[in-house]
Parts: structure tokens; C-alpha cells; sequence
């Protein structure tokens, strides 16, 4: 098969165990210090997604949204966020692989057996990745061209299959998949099982090209894994239970993060901005009140975010239609204003920095594109409800 390759072995044998919020933000920014300080070698980085991957393992990140019973952080939905944000802001695609994976432990959390909470939270506070796949040639909306599993023996087969995952260097890949019975499920593969082969989501024109060649800027932060017609432990299914209030928490949980992503995006565009004005030599009464409507657009969705995430906490602790409801309104909310933030930032950035310094070089906020369609059906989830009274998708996977 072309260009498949060996995943380097992320597992680390001394991984930080997180018990509060101060904690996981005071790691979230040592991660962050750590990026920045790597950006001038990124050139001669091979590896730069999996070396921050490998930092934030060993710095405990991936076991703070643990409940608490199971020696987990268990920190806020808010908190959570700015984590994510936090990374986000130095690294894009860090922040998604995040998003991926506090998904996943969400999932687990909400559906899963007390056996199977047991040993995948281990997992998690051990440091290990989980990632949330997706069908390559299926649509995440429409589950019936999900994979369908097949009875097998002590457990299921998932057939062959393409899949995608954010990062790659992962060491569970949760592939939504429809179980015999069409139940809606998220089949747990370990990333050392047989017949799994990971390879780069690379246009056709790069197809062919030998992994050893690739130059630095081309390395891939989506990985295709292609399954071939393997066994699944029943053990290993998650099971959702479609038009729960459970449900409805994950897409909000879902919604809340690709808002925390899209803030990481403002804040580094904001900073961009901010560092080109301070090197003019003029006072230009114009860019201040430009970076003030900025810091403005910013700081209204930091709160927003902090509201959602509040109103999701609520709901998870004592969940009925109405205080899904309020979560999923506020979520949705929350992505909204830190899209249009974004937006807002990054094409200032474009429009004034670009056109005044000639330099076509993007910038590292630059170099991470927004999912404008996320905002447009967000707004349309809000629009339909106050309008037509219509509640809001409860789809944790768009």
C-alpha cells in the first residue's frame, strides 16, 4: 500500500496526574510556552504535532475532564475550554486534536458501562489519546452510511473502511458505526490493532510521493486510516442512545470546544495585530479603535464561552429538557460570537498587515482556516428556534 507508515510510540512512563483546575490551566500555558519556544526549529521539526502531543500526555491534559470518582480532575466545562483555546492559540491543530479527544472521554462518560469507565479513564489518566474519527466516505449528518458492524463470534467486524482522524498519533480511534441491531455506536480501536494502516490525507498530485521526502510544511495534521475487515470486542462498543439528554450534552460539549478553537484562532490573530501596530513608527487613532472592537468581539465571546460552559455544568449535574435546552442554546451561541471574532480578527489581519508590510508570508494565526460553515449552521440552529420555536440538533458529530 502507498505511503503507509509507522506511527512513533507516544506512550510515556511518568505522566503528571492533574487534580485541579489552577493546575490544568498552569500545564495548558507551560504547553503553550513550550510551543512557542519550538516555532523558530519548527523548520527542522519533523514531528511538531506529535512533539506537543507528546507534551501534553506527559503533562496530564488528557485526564482533566476524568470524573472525579475515578481519580479524575474533573474541571469545569468552562475551564475545559480554555484549555482547549489556550492550545488552540499556538497550535490549531493541537486544539482540534483536543477537542477530539475530550469528545470521546464525554461520550464514555455519558454511555458507557461502570466496567468500561474503569479502563478507558485509566487509559486517559495514563496519558493515552483518544480520537474521534470520521468516515471518509461517508456524511457524519446521516448515520445510515455510517460503517455497519457485523455479528462475529464474542464480539462484531467493522468492515473495510477509510477513516479520518485530527493528529495521528493517537492510541484509540473512536469510529462512529451503526451494530447489528441499528444502534448508533463509537467501536474503540486500539491504534496497535491488526490490519490497521495509517497514511497522510494528502491531495492526488502528492500521492506517490515517498513518506522519507516529505518536506516539513506538507507533513499532515489529518491522518487516513484504513481498515481492513477487523474483529471488535463487544467490550469495546460505546453505545448512544439517539434523542437522550445525553446526547444533546455531547453536541453542546462539541459545539463549546470548536468555539474554544475558534477563540484560540482570535487571540492569535489579535496578538499578530497588536505586535504590527506596536512596531509603527505612527499613533494611528484608526488601529486603536480597530483593536479595541477587536479586544471588544474577543472578550464577548470569552464570556459567552464561560456561560455556555457554566450552563453545561448545570446540565450534566442535573439534566432535564430544560437545562439541556439552555446548554445547547448557549453553545451554540458560544461558537457563533468566537467564529465571527475570529473572522473578524483574521481579516483585519489580512487586510492591514498584508497591504501595509507587502509580505505575503502568512502568519501563524494566518495558517490555521476557519470552518465558516460551523458558524452558518449554528446561526441556523438559533435562527430556527427563535423563530420557528424548533430545538436546537442534538448531533454531537457535525
Amino acid at each position: 500500500m502507498h505511503n503507509v507508515f509507522r506511527l512513533s510510540d507516544q506512550r510515556q512512563q511518568s505522566v503528571a496526574h492533574l487534580s485541579t483546575e489552577v493546575e490544568a490551566l498552569d500545564a495548558a500555558r507551560d504547553i503553550v510556552d513550550r510551543i512557542k519556544a519550538s516555532l523558530s526549529d519548527a523548520a527542522q521539526d519533523k514531528k511538531p504535532l506529535f512533539k506537543a502531543l507528546a507534551w501534553v500526555s506527559r503533562a496530564g491534559l488528557l485526564g482533566i475532564s476524568v470524573p472525579s470518582d475515578h481519580c479524575g480532575a474533573d474541571i469545569a466545562n468552562a475551564i475545559l475550554a480554555e484549555v482547549v483555546a489556550l492550545v488552540a492559540e499556538s497550535a490549531a491543530e493541537l486544539g482540534a486534536c483536543l477537542k477530539g479527544h475530550f469528545q470521546v472521554i464525554e461520550a464514555i462518560r455519558l454511555f458507557a458501562s461502570h466496567g468500561q469507565h474503569s479502563v478507558y479513564f485509566a487509559h486517559a489518566l495514563a496519558g493515552e489519546q483518544f480520537a474521534l474519527a470520521s468516515c471518509v466516505a461517508c456524511d457524519r449528518h446521516e448515520p445510515s452510511t455510517w460503517p455497519h458492524l457485523v455479528a462475529d463470534r464474542t464480539g462484531f467486524r467493522l468492515p473495510a473502511s477509510t477513516v479520518s482522524i485530527t493528529g495521528g498519533f493517537c492510541d484509540w480511534i473512536a469510529v462512529p458505526a451503526i451494530d447489528p441491531k441499528g444502534q448508533h455506536v463509537l467501536a474503540l480501536l486500539a491504534r496497535d490493532t491488526d490490519d490497521l494502516a495509517f497514511r497522510p490525507a494528502l491531495p492526488p498530485s502528492q500521492a506517490n510521493q515517498p513518506t522519507e521526502v516529505w518536506p516539513a510544511e506538507v507533513l499532515p495534521s489529518e491522518i487516513w486510516v484504513d481498515v481492513s475487515d477487523i474483529h471488535v470486542p463487544a467490550d469495546n462498543l460505546i453505545t448512544l442512545t439517539i434523542g437522550s439528554h445525553g446526547l444533546s450534552m455531547l453536541g453542546s460539549l462539541s459545539h463549546l470546544l470548536n468555539g474554544a478553537i475558534d477563540l484560540g484562532h482570535a487571540k492569535a490573530a489579535f496578538a499578530d495585530l497588536c505586535e504590527h501596530y506596536r512596531r509603527a513608527t505612527d499613533e494611528d487613532v484608526s488601529a486603536r479603535a480597530i483593536i479595541g472592537r477587536l479586544a471588544a468581539q474577543i472578550d464577548g465571546a470569552s464570556a459567552m464561552m464561560e456561560r455556555a460552559g457554566q450552563k453545561l455544568d448545570i446540565a450534566q449535574v442535573s439534566a432535564s429538557a430544560d437545562s439541556v435546552l439552555q446548554a445547547s442554546l448557549s453553545a451554540n451561541a458560544a461558537v457563533v460570537l468566537a467564529n465571527d471574532a475570529a473572522i473578524a480578527a483574521k481579516t483585519t489581519l489580512t487586510d492591514i498587515v498584508k497591504t501595509t508590510v507587502g509580505d505575503n508570508t502568512p502568519t501563524q494565526a494566518e495558517a490555521s482556516p476557519l470552518k465558516r460553515e460551523i458558524n452558518l449552521l449554528n446561526s441556523v440552529e438559533l435562527g430556527s428556534f427563535h423563530i420557528d420555536e424548533k430545538q436546537p440538533s442534538a448531533w454531537p458529530f457535525g
